[in-house]
């Protein structure tokens, strides 16, 4: 299971941010986020909800639970077979997945 500190870490450096540019997002300062990553500081409801708005994750997420999103990440795409005329045709198409976030 992930910690809190686990998940502003991994997603602060997905998202290629530094700790100040973090924190100045989230109205705290570096030392701080460097206090939450560590585990030995926890943040209180109102900066854990300013963490997982700026770092795209649930509250529920930031807290450690597993994530119950899919990840469409990679390459998708999808087939359409037809027959005209001319006989049959397969026709490709890449699909570029979106995920909605309700309720972050």
């Amino acid at each position: 299971m992930n910690t809190t500190g686990d998940v502003i870490r991994r997603r602060r450096k997905q998202l290629d941010m530094s700790q100040a540019a973090l924190g100045r997002l989230v109205g705290v300062d570096q030392k701080t986020i460097s206090r939450y990553e560590s585990g030995e500081l926890t943040p209180d409801l109102i900066t854990g909800t300013k963490l997982a708005d700026v770092l795209g994750v649930s509250v529920n997420e930031l807290a450690g639970r597993a994530s119950r999103t899919l990840d469409l990440s990679g390459d998708w795409w999808a087939a359409w077979q037809t027959w005209g005329d001319t006989g049959e045709r397969v026709d490709l198409h890449e699909l570029v997945p979106r995920q909605a976030t309700f309720g972050r």
